[in-house]
């Protein structure tokens, strides 16, 4: 697929604080994730407890969920539900065939139309969009992701994974 997408590394506190994000855009090491899959998750990933970057002293802001347009720090404290999220869409997705149709969002035009003397919008040839992807390297993604929750879980806070949205 082409397009918008979500990487996730899995940092050392020791050799990245927190707000030098910036260094690791673009890394090669990076688990990618398409947008329209983070979008087709996003309401279970709202559940996982995370962080922003703040620029000032190494600190964070506690938030919930992924920040979809910048960067997301999850801890050890997020890396226990995102374990399982991550496994759990890993189970699901398994199931399919190997090449996954799934439905996307929405889409169609949208025109103002003139009923009555008022202005009224409306949509016209609207449909929803089918996202495409490959059963195994998804599943697999996700599996990663899920160890490097683990992994976080288990480092004694040296570890942090590093989302960094579209």
């Amino acid at each position: 697929m082409a397009g918008l997408f979500h990487d996730f590394l899995l940092v050392s506190k020791k050799k990245h604080k927190y707000k030098d994000y910036m260094d690791l855009i673009n890394s090669k090491n990076a688990l990618r994730i398409h947008d329209d899959l983070i979008i087709y998750m996003l309401d279970s990933l709202k559940f996982i407890p995370c962080h922003l970057p703040r620029d000032d002293n190494n600190k964070l802001k506690k938030c919930k969920g992924l920040n979809l347009y910048g960067p997301t720090i999850i801890r050890k404290d997020g890396a226990v539900l995102a374990e399982k999220i991550f496994q759990s869409w890993a189970a699901l997705f398994s199931f399919g065939s190997k090449h996954l149709r799934l439905r996307g969002n929405f889409t169609g035009t949208e025109e103002i139309i003139m009923v009555d003397g008022l202005e009224k919008r409306v949509f016209t040839d609207g449909h929803y969009s089918v996202i495409k992807v490959n059963k195994d390297v998804l599943v697999n993604t996700l599996k990663t992701l899920s160890l490097y929750c683990s992994e976080v879980i288990n480092s004694n806070n040296s570890l942090y994974i590093l989302h960094l949205g579209i």
